[in-house]
């Protein structure tokens, strides 16, 4: 769904959304395959700059933030939190993740939820709604209805109150500080415990009495 925005988007109006019921090239960060599975959610927004509105990549927490609240309509609310840079757990394990992608004409934000089934041979934990809920997880359609209500409500908090709003309300709903990790820079791993989140969305990681800011990289459980 990130392709095709991006062949799109000369002629997309702001904010608009594709979906797709099937994917045969679904890949999540630094091109790795993303397993799309049937009955699961892949869709992707279109965003173009507006006055007010900060840098592209704090757009990642403002689409984190959405999801969570539009995932918190079906599941245990305290079971779900986000673990940086944009991912959402749900019982620890990873339930969705997100794409955020630069274009010419603004960003692209892809969005992978397992409703009804997660994928094997990962490597990390994975996890579906489906698995937490005793009634049927909702249909993609109606999740992305959800979700793009709670994105539009969340970006406008983001033009208005700025980075600083979103920030705190990441927060509180992320993996607890001192929270052991383990992150992935390259073929370099580093082991330490999260220390929050720095003003400009850096991951603060604490090791050895250091506190390091780390701008990209991939989080795991240390």
């Amino acid at each position: 769904t990130n392709d095709w925005v991006r062949d799109h988007a000369a002629t997309l109006p702001d904010g608009a959304w594709v979906r797709a019921d099937r994917q045969t090239r679904g890949r999540g960060r630094h091109g790795r395959l993303w397993q799309s599975l049937p009955g699961n959610l892949f869709a992707t927004t279109f965003v173009r700059p507006r006055p007010g509105e900060g840098r592209a990549h704090e757009l990642g927490f403002v689409a984190a933030l959405a999801l969570r609240e539009a995932l918190a309509c079906h599941a245990p609310r305290a079971r779900l939190s986000l673990k940086w840079p944009n991912d959402v757990l749900l019982g620890g394990a990873k339930c969705a993740g997100i794409l955020l992608e630069a274009l010419p004409q603004g960003c692209a934000i892809g969005f992978g939820v397992n409703l009804v089934a997660a994928p094997a041979g990962t490597g990390v934990a994975v996890t579906a709604l489906a698995d937490h809920i005793a009634a049927p997880p909702p249909a993609p359609a109606a999740m992305l209805a959800a979700l793009a209500e709670s994105f539009a409500a969340w970006r406008s908090r983001w033009g208005t109150q700025g980075f600083a709003a979103i920030r705190a309300a990441w927060l509180v709903h992320a993996t607890p500080v001192g929270w052991a990790a383990s992150v992935r820079i390259g073929s370099e791993e580093r082991r330490g415990r999260f220390a929050g989140l720095a003003e400009d969305g850096a991951m603060l990681l604490e090791r050895d009495g250091r506190v390091e800011r780390i701008h990209a990289g991939d989080v795991l459980a240390a």
